[in-house]
């Protein structure tokens, strides 16, 4: 008996030690590969995070760039005031004129709004100049399709474009209105505006406005523009228009 369990000593003993040396080593194989896949997902994620930071960091500064008043390619003016100037007077001037029988009217001269400002404090070369006239010739709100239609007609005469009109109809606040816009040979926007005071009757009356405006315009000393507008107007009968 004492043989035999010295036997199984003997076979057991070296038999053991090796295969628990062989399974820690595997363990200690694969703890190893883990802690590498770690390692690198780690060095990974940190990398991108840092791309992404350097990124932010260019486009904030493009944007930075942009802002403190660099002047890019959309920031050129389209056009000179002088050239604003002249483009909005034949624009006007010719629609108002274009009305047969003739009428009058007064002018609001020039606006012009400034650009805005950049995060420096330095201003935007581009302004929006703006310009109006409203007829002082009393229209009777039964001419307001007929005045309409003086208007647009004459627009397409002369080749402007984009010529659209929108009926609003009759609100309780005010009268019939409608509104026309198109775009003259020399790329200035106008909107005509007519609405009767009240229901559309002779015995009612229309307001007449017609506006100019263009954006993109460079800026310049005020003398440039002159026209300062005129101020209130008498009202004026007509024999066609006012009756």
């Amino acid at each position: 008996m004492a043989e035999t369990a010295g036997s199984a000593a003997t076979v057991e003993g070296p038999g053991t030690a090796g295969a628990t040396a062989t399974t820690s080593a595997a363990t200690d194989g694969r703890a190893g590969g883990l802690a590498l896949r770690i390692v690198r997902v780690v060095l990974g994620a940190l990398l991108a995070g840092m791309l992404l930071v350097m990124a932010l960091i260019m486009g904030f500064g493009v944007w930075l760039n942009h802002e403190l008043g660099e002047k890019t390619a959309d920031e050129r003016p389209l056009m000179t005031a002088a050239e604003c100037r002249d483009r909005t007077e034949r624009a006007l001037t010719g629609t108002v004129n274009g009305i047969t029988p003739a009428v009058r009217y007064r002018d609001s001269g020039y606006l012009v709004l400034p650009g805005s400002h950049y995060m420096d404090g330095t201003r935007s070369p581009l302004t929006s100049v703006s310009r109006s006239l409203r007829l002082t010739t009393t229209v009777a709100a039964g001419r307001h399709p007929a005045l309409a239609a003086a208007i647009t007609d004459y627009w397409a005469r002369n080749g402007y474009r984009d010529i659209q009109s929108r009926e609003f109809g009759h609100r309780p606040s005010a009268g019939y209105r409608t509104e026309h816009t198109a775009t003259s040979p020399e790329g200035v926007r106008l909107t005509v505006r007519l609405e009767d005071s009240g229901s559309a009757t002779l015995s009612q009356t229309t307001e007449v406005e017609i506006a100019a405006e263009q954006k993109g315009v460079e800026a310049a000393a005020d003398r440039v523009y002159g026209n300062r507008g005129s101020g209130p107007a008498t009202p004026v009968d007509d024999p066609y228009w006012s009756h």
